[in-house]
């Protein structure tokens, strides 16, 4: 007998929504190239990131073309 417990539903706030699209698009502003396996760097202002580190706290990427 199998049994299904509810599963809890995350409630996410407007301003959680909010913050996550901005973090999003401040790290997609960076242009990240492989350097090592799960090692990044930034093509055009050379900031580092690794795929164990969280998306949010990057700054937008002052070097970047397309920003200027």
């Amino acid at each position: 007998m199998t049994i299904n417990l509810p599963t809890p539903k995350i409630i996410v706030t407007k301003e959680q929504k909010e913050k996550d699209y901005f973090d999003l698009l401040k790290y997609k502003s960076h242009k990240w190239i492989e350097q090592a396996n799960g090692y990044y760097q930034c093509e055009y202002c050379k900031s580092n990131h690794t795929s164990m580190m969280p998306i949010n706290g990057k700054s937008l990427c002052k070097e970047n073309p397309y920003l200027k």
